[in-house]
């Protein structure tokens, strides 16, 4: 079982996009304090919650971008189609990709965590930052899932990506980054509970009104069980795409 699950991390690195890897980590270093910084002078209200809440979002955003990346690189290298026909078990073939995605979107949120903490963190306690830190990472592996499965709706349709810009666009308004979830309308409330990064959001402020509590953890681990449902969703499309191709015989996706 570990050779299995070493080999898919080994075919997740190999078909992982690491030049839109390099760009995303540069937005996130040179272009994200930059907007944070006009947002706030546009809003005039500098606020640790939304420089930390931002992090959250860029690692959520990052994490779907790369996994949906690697997923429609295997389709245009004419290799998705192979892997589709393969015995080994779906949640062995993508859990590599997937986590390699989350740490791509850890990374870039932490980046963003550091340039919030520089600009507008003086006096924030440790337990603050690290548990803003914790929260990136969540936020980073729900993002991974909630991306497998836009991904896998996206492999066969002509345009691989064109479910990403509206699904990132809709996690960005509705993600309770600005505005708490809970002040939305009850419908697209309902909405944005399906999105973990809602309660990303509503655990960064619990952290930063009560500090480490039971409902932070409650919370947190909300995030990352959001994250894996969304995965496994992802891994239920896998499976109806697998069992078409192996009923036709064929490999084409299209």
């Amino acid at each position: 079982m570990s050779g299995l699950v070493a080999a898919s991390i080994v075919v997740a690195l190999r078909s992982f996009d690491a030049t839109r890897t390099r760009r995303t980590l540069l937005v996130a270093v040179v272009v994200g304090p930059v907007l944070q910084v006009l947002y706030f002078a546009a809003v005039s209200a500098p606020s640790i919650v939304v420089g930390a809440g931002a992090s959250l979002l860029l690692a959520t955003l990052t994490a779907v971008d790369a996994v949906t990346v690697s997923l429609i690189r295997m389709r245009h290298d004419a290799v998705l189609g192979t892997v589709l026909l393969s015995t080994r078990p779906a949640v062995l073939l993508w859990s590599g990709v997937a986590l390699a995605a989350a740490v791509v979107g850890f990374a870039a949120g932490l980046v963003s965590l550091v340039w919030a903490l520089l600009l507008f963190g003086q006096g924030v306690p440790w337990q603050v930052a690290a548990g803003t830190i914790a929260l990136a990472g969540c936020a980073a592996l729900a993002g991974s899932g909630c991306g497998f499965a836009v991904g896998v709706l996206g492999v066969r349709s002509r345009d691989g990506l064109a479910w990403v810009g509206p699904f990132t666009a809709v996690l960005t308004v509705l993600g309770g980054v600005v505005a708490p979830v809970g002040e939305l309308p009850l419908v697209v409330e309902a909405v944005a509970r399906v999105l973990p990064l809602g309660y990303a959001s509503d655990a960064l402020r619990t952290l930063l009104d009560e500090g480490w509590t039971g409902a932070l953890a409650v919370q947190s681990g909300a995030v990352v069980v959001l994250g894996a449902a969304w995965f496994w969703l992802g891994l239920l499309g896998w499976a109806l795409a697998r069992r078409a191709l192996r009923r036709t015989g064929g490999t084409d996706l299209l």
